[in-house]
């Protein structure tokens, strides 16, 4: 997940959707 999250940078706060999950992850 952090790979996902360095990847974000400053899009910020964003929801992505994998396999019908929705995870979310937040940019620090």
């Amino acid at each position: 997940m952090r790979r996902l999250r360095a990847k974000l940078g400053d899009e910020g706060r964003r929801i992505v959707t994998i396999k019908g999950f929705g995870y979310r992850f937040e940019g620090d």
